[in-house]
């Protein structure tokens, strides 16, 4: 017992030479539920929804739709649906205003071309397609009414466009049983984009474990480098005339290389398994290389941080545990946006590589988007990427000393 005793003591003792490591360990999971209660105990999300008038989009001449006599004030006599969806889009902000916790962006698209470019490129969740025209209120008998049908085009295997849906049809059904009198004659089809209607719970994993295989690297670098670190490999070199940039640049280019092999070795144990993908596989590379070098850029950063490889171990661990819960691969993100640039809303998340190329791989492999189509998330990891090596690079040199001491002062 007393031996025991002992062994727990020097254990306690082992643990608290290393406070920060304790501390980690202790605190890193309580912050993060802290910090997810700041984000979203009293958020409301925002929904993109974009509203197709195929009445006017097609030019044609639709016969008036509020003939008759027995409109309430919200039935307005119109040769177009405008009037009508402009009601519509008010009763769906009533219905987010009485429930809580989000909100409706109604943006009209002139095509239905253009409705699924802005699908594939994500500005939108729900693309709404309105018929020519919605049905009249005339008092006629149910058998001899005409029935409209209502589109839906979206993701069909998000969460935020099944949400939108069903709130989008509630609306609408809502709204013509109100201006007829009597029971809705509304039909509502789900079109779904790309295959995501055909995707089984597998395929809708793949892009998520893709991007598992390249946040590794993080782990692979940091420990790698740190290894070599206290090898005293780092200061042997020092007596050379090799440079910082060149040491960090070498290690990282084998640490890419891997990547890529990585990346290449999950897509084809992903096709061989059945996985299709409705975009260039070609087009998923070159995002995932990106993403891959942004990776190595963090796993140099931590590397330069930590003194140990415990440390590095510990510090690798928390940082991909970040990557994914605030990226929206898994958990919702939340979404605090700072600024736009152009269409597209900049957050304050979008620092992290994994929400942009989680995106970009969505889009290509379930949606069929193409480059061009993710030309903003390419653009920001690449941005990432670079600063991430130079960051690195900089903590390098910020020691001072040689790359096998261990860096005081900055952990």
């Amino acid at each position: 017992m007393n031996r025991f005793g002992a062994i727990i003591g020097m254990a306690v003792k082992q643990k608290l030479r290393d406070r920060v490591a304790l501390l980690l360990s202790l605190f890193t999971a309580p912050l993060f539920v802290l910090f997810y209660w700041v984000l979203f105990h009293d958020s409301s999300k925002n929904y993109q929804v974009y509203v197709l008038d195929d009445c006017a989009a097609n030019g044609s001449h639709c016969a008036p739709d509020t003939e008759g006599t027995n409109a309430d004030s919200n039935s307005v006599k119109s040769s177009s649906n405008s009037a009508h969806i402009q009601n519509i889009q008010a009763s769906l902000r009533q219905i987010s205003s009485k429930q809580g916790g989000f909100t409706f962006e109604f943006t009209p698209v002139q095509s239905r071309r253009a409705a699924l470019a802005d699908l594939r490129r994500g500005a939108a969740d729900v693309v709404v397609v309105f018929p020519m025209p919605l049905p009249a209120p005339e008092g006629r008998q149910p058998g001899n009414r005409t029935a409209a049908t209502v589109e839906l085009l979206g993701d069909v295997s998000s969460s935020q466009y099944q949400f939108c849906a069903a709130i989008i049809e509630k609306g609408i059904s809502e709204y013509t049983a109100r201006i007829h009198h009597m029971p809705p004659h509304v039909f509502f089809h789900r079109v779904a984009l790309g295959v995501s209607a055909k995707k089984t719970p597998f395929e809708a994993y793949v892009p998520g474990l893709l991007v598992f295989a390249v946040i590794m690297l993080i782990f692979s670098s940091a420990m790698s480098v740190v290894k070599e670190i206290e090898a005293g490999t780092f200061a042997r070199m020092h007596m050379t005339p090799v440079g910082t940039f060149e040491m960090v640049g070498g290690l990282s280019v084998v640490q890419l290389a891997v990547g890529i092999i990585s990346v290449v070795l999950t897509f084809w144990v992903a096709s061989l398994l059945h996985f299709q993908s409705e975009g260039a596989i070609v087009s998923a590379m070159i995002i995932a290389t990106i993403a891959c070098a942004a990776s190595v850029g963090i796993g140099m950063v931590v590397a330069a941080v930590a003194k140990t490889q415990s440390r590095a171990f510990l510090l690798s661990s928390i940082v991909m545990f970040l990557l994914v819960l605030f990226s929206g691969i898994i958990f919702p993100r939340p979404e605090l946006t700072m600024f736009h640039v152009g269409d597209h809303a900049v957050d304050l998340f979008d620092v992290l590589p994994t929400t942009h190329l989680g995106s970009a791989l969505n889009k290509i492999l379930a949606l069929g988007a193409t480059l061009s189509d993710v030309l903003f998330e390419t653009a920001v990891l690449s941005v990432i990427a670079f600063f991430n090596f130079i960051f690195g690079c900089l903590l390098f040199v910020r020691s001072g000393k040689p790359a096998s001491t261990p860096w005081e002062g900055i952990l």
